[in-house]
């Protein structure tokens, strides 16, 4: 089983893409990672986002909701890869040592 890693912020009309199509492949796990609102202006989308991965009723999530705005990056590496796969430091550099590890970003 190897689960997907979503980093999600306030973006429910993308966030219910990508949930499709992870359906799509029949996905095992989901641990989901939601920032806080940047500001007041994001807090409706945040919640929204949210929403959507606390009714997801086709497949476990592991939803992890943070207070602050980290940023994607951060979210990356900090929730993905230290958490999920595991980061180690490999010849003084962090580095990813994990089979089966893909990390895609792409922005919309």
């Amino acid at each position: 089983m190897i689960p997907v890693v979503l980093v999600v912020h306030a973006r429910p009309v993308h966030t219910v893409r990508v949930l499709a199509c992870l359906r799509a492949n029949r996905v095992p796990l989901i641990l989901a990672f939601a920032d806080g609102a940047r500001g007041p202006a994001d807090v409706a989308g945040v919640e929204a986002t949210r929403a959507l991965l606390r009714a997801l009723d086709w497949r476990e999530v592991r939803l992890v909701e943070r207070s602050e705005k980290r940023g994607l990056g951060r979210s990356i590496l900090d929730a993905g890869c230290r958490r999920s796969c595991g980061l180690h430091h490999v010849g003084g550099r962090p580095g990813l040592r994990a089979r089966h590890v893909r990390v895609v970003v792409r922005r919309v």
